[in-house]
């Protein structure tokens, strides 16, 4: 049994809203607002904390506000006294759930909170849903649709159409088996297949196992001759490998005999040459003794010749210093003016560099001068221009006055707002009482009774009654063209006003004193800019002076700058070089020169003569040198080859007599290449023929492993096909007791018994509040096939028939019969834009319903909740939540 009333809802960065809390009471809450608003988002909320289901999007994490990473969502509704608090978050990666009963926590995890609102509720989702949510277009369908439209509606609401889908489901099970028990005769018929198959591999076998034995005893017999055969063949391998073996020794040793007579021919050669090296090395002795004094006169002369090139030098550069010196004593004069007259330019310079930034100040001032000029003026015309449209429509030019016009437009635009609604709600109430006069007067052309006091009519009587309805209808068609004249003509003054005061608000007053303001500050600042420019034009004209002096100046400089860039060079050139130093220098060289002439002179009496040209002899005598040194070498390796030509002629003697011995041993082997090669013949027959019989013998082996394998196999699905069988005989059991089941399904047993259990608790509360509604109806009742039939005056009426506010009537009374069916006691009611798809005389005649019997003490429930983009359900409700945009964020405001 639901007793559920909703108390508080918060939402944290769910959907649009930020940061969203709403409180519930007792009675009709209206949440209005624009379209887009979030307004929605309130039962999205709700849902979501009851079911942890997405509303919309194609993600749960849709829910989360955009830019955010958490969505949170707290719901607390009190249900047969306690009080029950659900807790649900979600990130964009998981999410958290607690349930708490009073202060203690009875259940965490989405999953437990669910099952423990279920289980609080005493209901299942569909159900709860189906008892506590009326969804958009429901009101609508119960009145509008057709008989078997409605019919489809109650049966989705009550649960019916899940039986007829479970229903519908299930054939395809059936199906599905029955396909499959009809496998039981192909397996049947596979079996006995497979028995063939298991007789013919058995008798295969047998088959190969008796060739293979035979083929075995075969290759015994062979095997003995072959080992017999084989060990001969090892022997003459042997002898044939000490055969090859000493044959190769008797090559080598050949080879080597000759190895060594070459050897030994060569260390005579070498030996003979060495002698002839000792004469020729004994007669160049004396050359090379002489060598040496003639390497220390070239050196000396080589010396002698660098020191006098670098005394001429030296001799050079004392000229120059000497010139560079002559220059600079020239031009001293010329140095000194010029430093001067640089020194007092750079003292004006940096003081014209000073009176300079006067002048950039100066530019700057007189730049933003013009700049404030042009802005005075613009700023000017714009206050005009702002001025002259704010006097259009206000007293004076002020905030004030805009905002006082703007509040007589806004009372004057509500005032007529309100007019406009009593017109046609008047308008509205007037096409009402005319299509019920209209109804009536085709009612009388049949009826018996009058429709109005309900006496018998006769024709007289209906004259009369008719030319009232029509006196009435002329009456009010005259109203109806006059409210409709009225609102015209309020609509033509609202259209009016609309555009004055989109007019006004386009108007920036409060810019207007901002620039006058600023105005003001500009033209201050334009009188201080100008004294100041007075200040600086007398330090302007000083630097003119100042620069005039710098020219002549200049000028005076560039007259002594030659003798200046000269004198700089020829300080630059000397480098701090002097005539002392140089004098030195060349003294020390000569001294140098005279020695080495000195040593010269002794080095030529050793010699004995003078060379004519001592660097060609001396080439001549370091190439003897070189024939000396190759000479020597050669005469100290004469006794090393005697010692070799004795050594090779003992190896020589030596490797012959082990070659005659070889020889010997050849003969003594006795080996025959004839005999070997018919053994190896022989031998190579018989194991062709043994391979051969091993061949066949492991083919016959392989193929009866195969044959053993398939029998296995085969026995294997024969197993298989024989359970098979077995599991498909019980199947066939399965399928009918599966036909038994779905038939409960049927409309003729568990959909029928729902219906005739469930129709009459229906139909007893459609009574209950059709009788509270006070509406001129005898009897409603919803049949076991779920059709409606609404009884007026003992007779039995269409929906076509019904009014307006009939209809709107009997589609909630029944809504709310289904709910109450459902949850046994509703206590509380959630509607999301039930005026959707209704006219504007059905959503009128739906505000009354809801105005008289659910608000206030008169209502029929403890609480309703309608969510709705129609500011006329603002008359039916006790609560007002309006709920607004702004910037991507909703907001709530309680009126």
């Amino acid at each position: 049994m639901m007793k559920m009333i909703i108390e508080r809802v918060h939402l944290k960065d769910f959907l649009s809203h930020s940061d969203t809390e709403i409180h519930f009471s007792a009675g009709v809450t209206a949440i209005i607002g624009p379209n887009g608003a979030g307004k929605t988002s309130v039962i999205d909320g709700i849902i979501f904390a009851l079911f942890n289901e997405r509303v919309r999007g194609d993600r749960i994490t849709d829910i989360i506000k955009r830019g955010r990473d958490l969505a949170k969502v707290e719901l607390v509704f009190s249900e047969s006294g306690n009080t029950y608090t659900i807790m649900r978050t979600r990130s964009h990666r998981t999410g958290e759930a607690e349930i708490y009963e009073g202060d203690t926590l009875i259940a965490r995890t989405h999953k437990e909170v669910t099952e423990a609102v279920f289980r609080i509720l005493g209901m299942d989702r569909e159900t709860l849903m189906n008892s506590f949510f009326i969804r958009q277009g429901e009101i609508t369908g119960l009145i509008e649709a057709s008989p078997a439209d409605r019919k489809r509606l109650i049966s989705r609401l009550i649960g019916i159409d899940k039986l007829e889908s479970a229903w519908n489901k299930m054939r395809e099970v059936v199906d599905y088996f029955e396909d499959k028990a009809r496998e039981y005769d192909i397996k049947k018929a596979v079996m006995e297949e497979k028995k063939r198959i298991l007789k013919e591999l058995n008798a295969e076998i047998s088959a190969i196992k008796r060739d293979k034995d035979a083929k075995t005893e075969k290759l015994n017999d062979i095997m003995a001759e072959f080992e017999s055969v084989k060990r001969e063949l090892s022997h003459l391998k042997e002898v044939r490998m000490r055969y090859q073996r000493l044959s190769e020794d008797v090559l080598r040793l050949g080879e080597r005999v000759s190895a060594l007579n070459e050897k030994m021919a060569r260390v005579e050669r070498d030996l003979m040459d060495a002698e002839h090296a000792s004469e020729e090395m004994r007669a160049l002795e004396p050359l090379i003794l002489r060598m040496e004094n003639l390497e220390r006169y070239v050196k000396m002369i080589t010396e002698i010749e660098r020191l006098k090139r670098e005394y001429g030098r030296m001799k050079g550069e004392r000229a120059e210093i000497r010139r560079l010196i002559d220059d600079m004593m020239r031009n001293r004069h010329d140095l000194i003016k010029y430093e001067e007259i640089s020194s007092k330019l750079e003292r004006m310079k940096e003081e014209e560099k000073n009176i300079k930034e006067h002048e950039r100040r100066f530019m700057e001032l007189k730049s933003r001068n013009d700049a404030l000029n042009m802005e005075i003026e613009r700023m000017k015309m714009e206050i005009e221009h702002i001025r002259s449209r704010a006097l259009k429509f206000l007293r004076d030019a002020s905030v004030a006055a805009k905002e006082n016009r703007m509040n007589e437009l806004d009372a004057r635009i509500h005032s007529i707002d309100r007019v406009l609604r009593e017109l046609i709600d008047g308008k509205g109430r007037i096409r009402g009482r005319m299509k019920e006069i209209t109804k009536n007067m085709r009612i009388i052309d049949e009826a018996s009774e009058c429709p109005v006091c309900r006496r018998p009519l006769h024709a007289e009587h209906r004259e009369k009654v008719r030319k009232a309805f029509e006196k009435e209808l002329q009456t009010l068609s005259d109203e109806l063209r006059r409210i409709e004249r009225d609102i015209e003509e309020k609509h033509s003054e609202m259209e009016s006003l609309r555009h004055e005061k989109d007019e006004i608000g386009m108007i920036d007053v409060a810019r207007l004193e901002m620039l006058m303001r600023s105005l003001k500050d500009k033209e201050s600042e334009k009188e201080r800019i100008e004294r100041t420019e007075a200040e600086l034009s007398e330090i302007l004209q000083k630097l003119e002076r100042l620069r005039e002096d710098i020219r002549k100046l200049e000028q005076e400089k560039r007259k002594y700058e030659r003798g200046y860039q000269e004198y700089i060079a020829a300080e630059k050139a000397l480098g701090g070089r002097n005539l002392d130093s140089i004098d030195d220098k060349m003294r020390e060289l000569n001294e140098e020169i005279e020695n080495y002439e000195a040593e010269v002179s002794l080095t030529v009496e050793k010699l004995g003569y003078l060379p004519e040209d001592a660097e060609e002899e001396l080439r001549v005598m370091r190439e003897k040198k070189e024939r000396y040194a190759v000479l020597k070498e050669k005469v100290s390796s004469i006794e090393r080859l005697s010692a070799e030509i004795e050594i090779l002629r003992g190896e020589l003697e030596r490797v012959r007599e082990e070659k005659s011995e070889k020889e010997r041993e050849i003969e003594m082997t006795g080996f025959s290449a004839e005999r070997y090669e018919e053994c190896e013949r022989r031998y190579h027959e018989i194991a062709k023929e043994v391979e051969r019989l091993r061949t066949t013998i492991r083919n016959m082996e392989e193929r009866e492993n195969q044959l053993r394998s398939r029998l296995k196999s085969e026995e294997a699905e024969f197993d298989n096909l024989r359970s098979e069988l077995t599991s498909l005989s019980r199947l066939k059991d399965f399928v009918l007791a599966l036909k038994d089941i779905r038939e409960v399904f049927s409309k003729d047993k568990a959909q029928r018994l729902l219906r005739q259990r469930i129709s009459p608790l229906i139909s007893e509360y459609m009574r209950d509040f059709i009788e509270r509604f006070n509406m001129d109806i005898s009897d409603v009742e919803i049949d076991e096939d779920l059709e409606m039939r609404v009884i007026k005056r003992g007779g039995v009426i269409s929906a076509r028939a019904m009014s307006g506010g009939e209809k709107v009537a009997v589609a909630i009374a029944l809504r709310l019969a289904i709910a109450r069916a459902l949850s046994s006691r509703m206590s509380s009611i959630v509607m999301d834009e039930p005026t959707t798809h209704l006219d504007e005389e059905r959503r009128r005649e739906l505000i009354e319903i809801l105005k008289y019997f659910f608000k206030g003490a008169r209502s029929i429930l403890p609480q309703m909740i309608i969510v709705t983009h129609h500011r006329e359900i603002e008359d039916a409700a006790d609560n007002i939540i309006l709920i607004e945009n702004t910037d991507g964020n909703s907001q709530v405001k309680y009126l």
